[in-house]
């Protein structure tokens, strides 16, 4: 490698024992770009490391600095000196270290020999006990702590000595996978002013918060929903993400002092058995899937006046949703899927006429759907015991686009279909006792798209110029049909160019 003398890309080196493998074939290239050099565990003698002469590289704008797994701990000082002696040039951007196995970070990371940095990643340096302190760094935006394990504060040495404004430029912190990390502490100085985006995930000995004035994002995952309790200090949040947090029963009461909040997300929350959701009057998208022990929604959703879009997805126990959805005057999205007790909609759906995209799993559609006069979007899946469509489907002549998936019974399509003269995108799918189109298709010129896959009967019926509905949908520009295996087909048969 060292005889390339003109080499300037070399996206990865892998540091080998054999002759002409080792780190020190870096020396004389100038290299730009990005650089991964892997096992490092293979530097054996840390000298070598500094005859890499990265610091002399200035066109590298990232470098990622990675062990393997098997590396020997009595070699620490060794894995130590060697990265000490990988110190990049200053113009470096963006710095990743992975599987350090050393105890502290080299000086090079706690001075000011970097300061161009924008990005940093500190992955799996699982026996460091402290973070080094980088908050002297004028452009660092983003900065990614994951896997160490014996860091159990995050305080003073982080921000520095006599620091009046530590990370000024910082925008995303993601702290993962700590799971000593037990206290965060504030600094006398001006601590992170400019960070909008936190991620918290598995770190479950956390249990508060510093102050963060300008923090607008905020997503809680595996087993941090204690830090719940500090979120009433977020004037400023305006997305909220909870995931996979199982000790979690309700939403603390702090909750509803976020009056900046606008999307809010419930994810995977198995213990959580009831939800209560007022103040929040500014949330315009809320989504809560996968909570299997949820059965209610206490209060309501009627305090959520400013509310665009909802779903509901696998919560298994909801039977209901409440009443007084009629106040949702705001709401042009609703998705319910795969909630197996939720049979039916709630009455004051009906008058929300501002709902433009509905789509509901296993849920009857009502006959009063014909009301929501501004729905444009319509998915209907898993309705197994009904043999035909609502009739009052046929009043949404608004309609651009309907999704029919898995309705078994299903055996045939009204001649009605012909009032939705705004349809412009058809699919039908998984309906196997459906034998037919109906003639009132021919009238909907608009439509321009039509899906069949998973009807057998249907798939020959329209055939292309030999099928007897063909003549029924040969003026759509765009025909997908996928043949199922008792077809002579393979595949799909495509009939114009699909979109």
């Amino acid at each position: 490698m060292v005889e390339l003398k003109f080499l300037q890309t070399l996206p990865i080196f892998i540091v080998g024992k054999d002759s002409g493998c080792g780190i020190r074939e870096l020396q004389g290239l100038n290299l730009g770009g990005e650089l991964t050099i892997q096992n490092l565990e293979n530097v054996m003698c840390a000298a070598d490391a500094q005859e890499a002469n990265l610091k002399d590289k200035p066109n590298l704008c990232a470098l990622c600095f990675s062990w393997g797994q098997d590396i020997d701990l009595q070699l620490e000082g060794n894995v130590e000196q060697t990265l000490e002696g990988l110190r990049p040039h200053q113009n470096l951007k963006r710095l990743t270290v992975e599987e350090y196995m050393g105890v502290r970070f080299p000086h090079w990371m706690s001075s000011s020999l970097l300061p161009n940095l924008i990005e940093v990643s500190l992955i799996n340096c699982r026996r460091c006990e402290q973070l080094p302190p980088l908050s002297h760094l004028p452009f660092l935006q983003v900065l990614v702590i994951r896997g160490m394990d014996a860091v159990k504060s995050i305080g003073k040495h982080f921000y520095g000595d006599d620091v009046t404004e530590a990370f000024p430029s910082l925008k995303r912190l993601t702290i993962q996978d700590m799971p000593n990390l037990e206290a965060w502490s504030g600094s006398n100085g001006r601590v992170l002013p400019c960070l909008n985006r936190l991620n918290v995930w598995g770190c479950p000995k956390l249990t508060t918060l510093p102050c963060l004035p300008s923090l607008k994002e905020l997503e809680l995952k595996d087993g941090n929903e204690m830090l719940l309790g500090s979120v009433a200090n977020l004037a400023a949040l305006e997305y909220l993400c909870i995931s996979s947090c199982s000790m979690l029963v309700s939403l603390p009461e702090e909750l509803q002092n976020l009056t900046s909040l606008r999307q809010l997300w419930i994810n995977w929350c198995n213990g959580l058995t009831s939800l209560r959701l007022q103040g929040l009057s500014s949330l315009r998208k809320l989504v809560i899937q996968g909570c299997h022990s949820l059965t209610s929604l206490i209060g309501g959703l009627r305090h959520l006046t400013a509310l665009h879009s909802l779903a509901i997805n696998y919560c298994l126990e909801l039977e209901y949703l409440p009443e007084g959805m009629q106040h949702l005057t705001s709401l042009q999205r609703l998705t319910i899927w795969n909630c197996q007790k939720l049979t039916c909609l709630p009455e004051g759906l009906r008058h929300v006429t501002t709902l433009e995209a509905l789509s509901i799993d296993g849920t009857t559609p009502p006959e009063w759907i014909g009301n929501l006069s501004s729905l444009r979007r319509l998915q209907i899946n898993g309705c197994d015991k009904l043999t035909c469509l609502p009739s009052g489907l046929q009043l949404l002549t608004n309609l651009q686009q309907l999704q029919i998936w898995g309705w078994p019974c299903l055996t045939a399509l009204p001649e009605w279909i012909a009032n939705l003269s705004s349809l412009r995108y058809l699919e039908i799918e998984y309906c196997r006792k459906l034998e037919c189109l109906p003639s009132g298709l021919q009238l909907l010129t608009n439509l321009e798209r039509l899906k069949i896959r998973g009807c057998p009967q249907l798939e020959k019926q329209c055939e292309k110029e030999k099928g007897e509905d063909w003549h029924y949908i040969s003026h759509i520009p765009y025909i997908e049909i996928e043949y199922t295996k008792s077809q002579s087909r393979r595949g799909g048969e495509c009939c114009g160019r699909l979109l």
